[in-house]
């Protein structure tokens, strides 16, 4: 048994897969304008105003925002977060579902052209990094004087690319941008060679979170691997939304057969 010192300080503002404050501010305005609440309105403006005033290369901004003190002015950053860990590379899968959450809150509440040009770099970046087999990277960095991306080796052939996949078709609908929407197809033929067949689903969290499995996990008892829900979703709703899109009855099959595994176990829903 461990016991943690409880830490006061202000309220930290994430963006990651778990702790999406962007996501928070989407639903903040939903509910702001069902029940005529200005103060719910106004605060998620303001969510939605920090992130876009963040410093960003290639469309890729930092992770968590802390405040230097209450009603402090001044705040500073760390790049990404790995679970529960801050760390100096960038989690773009944050970036991706962060800025998925941003174009949803485009379309239905707000024409914020900052939302499309910062959305728009990332999808370029993506294009950029793409592996040869359709994979893309989770964890990044910059050079810092060229600013060239820098691929960590960790999690680069895993599931957590249909993060990528579900940003990939929701800026699509919005700018029609081919090439966003030929990078989200390749995905696919990355997931439906390497991942699905193999039900390898794999993101951050059952190696960095609470379990801490070696990344080369598999548990011959079962001869399966360790397959985690995020990235199952991800992959699914990306399936699904390029299928609206395409009219490929093939993604609709595949993204059923996603789904069938994640209805193998308890779901929560985002709206």
């Amino acid at each position: 048994t461990q016991s943690f010192v409880i830490i006061e300080r202000p309220a930290e503002m994430w963006n990651n897969a778990w702790f999406l404050n962007v996501r928070t501010a989407y639903g903040m305005r939903y509910f702001g304008e069902l029940w005529n609440n200005s103060e719910l309105i106004k605060r998620s403006i303001k969510i939605v105003n920090t992130l876009l005033n963040l410093p960003s290369t290639k469309g890729v901004f930092p992770s968590i925002i802390y405040p230097e003190g209450p009603n402090a002015e001044k705040v500073y950053y760390k790049n990404g977060v790995r679970a529960f860990i801050p760390i100096d590379d960038y989690n773009i899968v944050d970036t991706a579902l962060t800025l998925y959450w941003a174009l949803k809150y485009y379309q239905d509440f707000e024409k914020i052209e900052k939302i499309i040009d910062l959305s728009s770099k990332f999808a370029d970046l993506l294009l950029l990094i793409q592996q040869e087999n359709g994979a893309i990277p989770p964890f990044i960095n910059f050079n810092s004087e060229t600013g060239n991306p820098i691929i960590r080796d960790i999690l680069v052939d895993s599931a957590s690319s249909g993060a990528f996949l579900m940003f990939l078709t929701e800026f699509y609908k919005i700018t029609n941008d081919e090439k966003a929407l030929k990078v989200a197809q390749i995905i696919v033929k990355f997931l439906e060679t390497e991942i699905i067949p193999e039900n390898r689903w794999h993101d951050f969290e059952p190696f960095f979170s609470c379990t801490h499995l070696p990344l080369d996990f598999f548990d011959y008892n079962t001869h399966s691997h360790c397959i985690n829900t995020l990235c199952i979703y991800w992959t699914s709703s990306g399936l699904l939304k390029l299928y609206r899109i395409t009219k490929n009855p093939y993604y609709l099959e595949l993204g059923e057969r996603v789904l069938g595994i994640l209805s193998l176990f308890h779901q929560i829903w985002d709206m």
